[in-house]
Protein backbone atom coordinates (compact mmCIF):
# COMPACT_ATOMS: atom_id res chain seq x y z
CA UNK A 1 0.00 0.00 0.00
CA UNK A 2 0.56 3.35 -0.32
CA UNK A 3 2.69 5.49 2.44
CA UNK A 4 -0.54 6.69 4.20
CA UNK A 5 -0.99 7.58 7.99
CA UNK A 6 -4.88 6.75 7.83
CA UNK A 7 -7.13 5.55 6.32
CA UNK A 8 -10.55 6.62 6.12
CA UNK A 9 -13.51 4.03 4.78
CA UNK A 10 -16.93 6.10 5.03
CA UNK A 11 -19.85 3.85 4.54
CA UNK A 12 -22.87 5.60 3.28
CA UNK A 13 -26.59 5.31 4.24
CA UNK A 14 -29.61 6.77 6.72
CA UNK A 15 -29.86 6.94 10.14
CA UNK A 16 -32.49 5.16 11.98
CA UNK A 17 -34.19 1.28 11.98
CA UNK A 18 -36.73 2.14 9.03
CA UNK A 19 -33.60 2.07 7.09
CA UNK A 20 -31.40 -0.90 8.07
CA UNK A 21 -30.80 -3.57 5.44
CA UNK A 22 -31.80 -1.53 2.92
CA UNK A 23 -30.40 -1.02 -0.95
CA UNK A 24 -29.42 2.57 -0.13
CA UNK A 25 -27.52 1.26 3.11
CA UNK A 26 -25.49 -1.25 1.96
CA UNK A 27 -22.44 0.68 2.58
CA UNK A 28 -23.23 1.12 6.05
CA UNK A 29 -23.77 -2.69 6.04
CA UNK A 30 -19.97 -2.94 4.62
CA UNK A 31 -18.77 -0.69 7.03
CA UNK A 32 -20.59 -2.90 9.92
CA UNK A 33 -19.14 -6.26 9.01
CA UNK A 34 -15.10 -4.37 8.94
CA UNK A 35 -16.05 -3.10 12.67
CA UNK A 36 -17.03 -6.79 13.29
CA UNK A 37 -13.14 -7.36 12.95
CA UNK A 38 -12.49 -5.39 15.89
CA UNK A 39 -14.58 -6.50 18.46
CA UNK A 40 -12.80 -4.68 21.60
CA UNK A 41 -13.42 -1.38 20.32
CA UNK A 42 -16.56 0.29 19.88
CA UNK A 43 -18.41 3.38 18.19
CA UNK A 44 -17.88 6.83 19.41
CA UNK A 45 -20.29 9.92 17.85
CA UNK A 46 -18.45 12.32 16.55
CA UNK A 47 -17.91 14.39 13.48
CA UNK A 48 -22.04 14.06 13.36
CA UNK A 49 -21.60 10.63 12.47
CA UNK A 50 -20.89 7.12 13.84
CA UNK A 51 -16.56 7.06 14.10
CA UNK A 52 -13.94 4.21 14.87
CA UNK A 53 -10.51 4.60 15.08
CA UNK A 54 -7.93 1.45 15.53
CA UNK A 55 -4.40 0.57 14.57
CA UNK A 56 -4.08 -2.13 11.68
CA UNK A 57 -0.51 -2.84 10.56
CA UNK A 58 1.45 0.55 9.78
CA UNK A 59 -1.50 2.53 9.80
CA UNK A 60 -4.59 4.09 11.84
CA UNK A 61 -8.42 2.94 10.47
CA UNK A 62 -10.47 5.05 10.82
CA UNK A 63 -14.31 4.00 10.09
CA UNK A 64 -17.41 6.36 9.64
CA UNK A 65 -20.99 6.13 9.19
CA UNK A 66 -22.61 9.77 8.49
CA UNK A 67 -25.67 10.39 10.97
CA UNK A 68 -27.11 13.06 8.57
CA UNK A 69 -29.08 11.10 6.59
CA UNK A 70 -27.36 10.36 2.82
CA UNK A 71 -27.88 13.72 1.33
CA UNK A 72 -25.73 15.76 3.05
CA UNK A 73 -23.10 12.89 4.02
CA UNK A 74 -20.51 15.00 2.97
CA UNK A 75 -20.44 17.40 6.56
CA UNK A 76 -19.03 14.66 8.64
CA UNK A 77 -16.52 13.45 5.89
CA UNK A 78 -15.31 17.00 5.83
CA UNK A 79 -15.63 17.43 9.97
CA UNK A 80 -13.12 14.52 10.02
CA UNK A 81 -10.86 15.65 7.28
CA UNK A 82 -10.43 19.51 9.12
CA UNK A 83 -9.06 17.31 12.12
CA UNK A 84 -7.20 14.10 9.92
CA UNK A 85 -6.13 15.82 7.22
CA UNK A 86 -2.88 14.81 7.02
CA UNK A 87 -1.40 12.08 4.97
CA UNK A 88 -5.04 10.11 5.04
CA UNK A 89 -6.82 8.18 2.22
CA UNK A 90 -10.48 7.95 2.01
CA UNK A 91 -12.82 5.55 0.42
CA UNK A 92 -15.96 5.77 0.17
CA UNK A 93 -18.43 2.35 -0.07
CA UNK A 94 -21.67 3.06 -1.31
CA UNK A 95 -24.73 0.81 -3.15
CA UNK A 96 -24.94 1.82 -7.11
CA UNK A 97 -27.97 1.07 -9.25
CA UNK A 98 -26.02 0.95 -12.41
CA UNK A 99 -23.97 -2.88 -11.35
CA UNK A 100 -26.24 -6.28 -10.57
CA UNK A 101 -26.42 -7.37 -7.46
CA UNK A 102 -22.86 -9.20 -5.97
CA UNK A 103 -20.76 -7.10 -8.29
CA UNK A 104 -18.43 -4.54 -6.97
CA UNK A 105 -16.20 -1.67 -9.06
CA UNK A 106 -13.42 0.23 -7.00
CA UNK A 107 -12.09 3.24 -8.57
CA UNK A 108 -9.38 6.03 -8.01
CA UNK A 109 -11.84 8.69 -9.10
CA UNK A 110 -14.95 10.28 -11.16
CA UNK A 111 -18.42 11.40 -11.27
CA UNK A 112 -20.85 10.81 -8.58
CA UNK A 113 -22.91 8.72 -11.13
CA UNK A 114 -26.16 10.18 -9.33
CA UNK A 115 -25.68 9.21 -6.08
CA UNK A 116 -26.48 11.95 -3.60
CA UNK A 117 -24.38 11.19 -0.81
CA UNK A 118 -21.28 10.50 -2.93
CA UNK A 119 -22.22 14.52 -4.65
CA UNK A 120 -22.33 15.87 -1.37
CA UNK A 121 -19.03 14.37 0.20
CA UNK A 122 -17.37 15.64 -3.46
CA UNK A 123 -19.16 19.63 -2.98
CA UNK A 124 -17.95 19.25 0.94
CA UNK A 125 -13.96 18.47 -0.26
CA UNK A 126 -14.02 20.24 -3.49
CA UNK A 127 -12.71 17.42 -5.69
CA UNK A 128 -13.80 14.48 -7.82
CA UNK A 129 -10.68 12.25 -6.63
CA UNK A 130 -12.24 10.25 -4.12
CA UNK A 131 -11.92 7.03 -4.32
CA UNK A 132 -15.01 4.75 -3.81
CA UNK A 133 -15.94 0.52 -4.08
CA UNK A 134 -19.53 0.64 -5.48
CA UNK A 135 -21.57 -2.29 -3.96
CA UNK A 136 -24.11 -3.27 -6.92
CA UNK A 137 -27.74 -3.45 -5.58
CA UNK A 138 -29.09 -3.78 -9.84
CA UNK A 139 -31.20 -1.43 -11.85
CA UNK A 140 -35.03 -1.38 -10.57
CA UNK A 141 -38.46 -1.66 -12.48
CA UNK A 142 -40.11 0.28 -10.13
CA UNK A 143 -39.20 4.48 -9.41
CA UNK A 144 -35.39 4.66 -7.75
CA UNK A 145 -36.21 6.35 -5.24
CA UNK A 146 -38.23 3.52 -3.27
CA UNK A 147 -36.16 0.89 -4.91
CA UNK A 148 -33.23 2.03 -3.18
CA UNK A 149 -34.82 2.19 0.47
CA UNK A 150 -36.68 -1.19 -0.01
CA UNK A 151 -35.03 -3.68 1.84
CA UNK A 152 -33.58 -7.13 0.34
CA UNK A 153 -35.65 -9.70 -0.77
CA UNK A 154 -34.75 -13.16 1.11
CA UNK A 155 -32.99 -14.50 -2.01
CA UNK A 156 -31.40 -11.09 -2.45
CA UNK A 157 -29.97 -11.43 0.81
CA UNK A 158 -28.36 -14.52 0.37
CA UNK A 159 -26.45 -12.84 -1.96
CA UNK A 160 -25.70 -9.72 0.38
CA UNK A 161 -24.25 -12.16 2.80
CA UNK A 162 -22.53 -13.85 0.47
CA UNK A 163 -20.67 -10.39 -0.38
CA UNK A 164 -20.89 -9.51 3.35
CA UNK A 165 -18.59 -12.75 3.91
CA UNK A 166 -15.91 -11.55 1.36
CA UNK A 167 -15.48 -8.19 3.18
CA UNK A 168 -12.48 -9.12 5.99
CA UNK A 169 -10.59 -10.24 2.89
CA UNK A 170 -11.27 -7.37 0.81
CA UNK A 171 -11.00 -4.84 3.58
CA UNK A 172 -6.84 -5.99 4.25
CA UNK A 173 -6.46 -6.16 0.46
CA UNK A 174 -7.44 -2.15 0.52
CA UNK A 175 -5.09 -1.60 3.67
CA UNK A 176 -2.16 -4.34 2.63
CA UNK A 177 -1.92 -3.10 -1.18
CA UNK A 178 -1.76 -0.91 -3.75
CA UNK A 179 -4.60 0.99 -5.22
CA UNK A 180 -4.09 -0.40 -8.11
CA UNK A 181 -3.51 -4.41 -7.19
CA UNK A 182 -6.99 -3.67 -4.86
CA UNK A 183 -8.86 -2.44 -7.73
CA UNK A 184 -7.53 -5.72 -9.84
CA UNK A 185 -8.45 -8.15 -7.59
CA UNK A 186 -11.48 -6.69 -5.89
CA UNK A 187 -13.27 -5.55 -9.41
CA UNK A 188 -12.95 -9.36 -10.44
CA UNK A 189 -14.74 -10.13 -7.42
CA UNK A 190 -18.46 -11.50 -8.29
CA UNK A 191 -21.02 -13.01 -5.94
CA UNK A 192 -21.20 -17.25 -6.66
CA UNK A 193 -25.17 -17.42 -6.83
CA UNK A 194 -25.45 -13.94 -8.59
CA UNK A 195 -23.36 -15.95 -11.51
CA UNK A 196 -25.13 -19.10 -11.02
CA UNK A 197 -28.70 -17.38 -11.73
CA UNK A 198 -27.24 -15.23 -14.43
CA UNK A 199 -26.83 -18.10 -16.15
CA UNK A 200 -29.57 -20.30 -14.87
CA UNK A 201 -32.12 -17.33 -16.34
CA UNK A 202 -29.59 -16.95 -19.61
CA UNK A 203 -30.41 -21.07 -19.83
CA UNK A 204 -34.06 -20.87 -19.41
CA UNK A 205 -34.65 -17.82 -22.36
Amino acid sequence: MDCVKAFLFVGLGNPGPRYNHTRHNIGFSWIDRVCELFPNVGWQERFEAHWLHVPFGDIEVHLLKPMTFMNISGKSVLAWKKKFQADSRTLVVMDDLDLGLGTLRLRPSGGDGGHKGLRSIMECLGTENIARLRLGVGRPQTEAKDYVLEKFSPKEREIVEELMDAVPEHFEILCRESFDSAMNKINAWRSKLAKADAELQKDNE
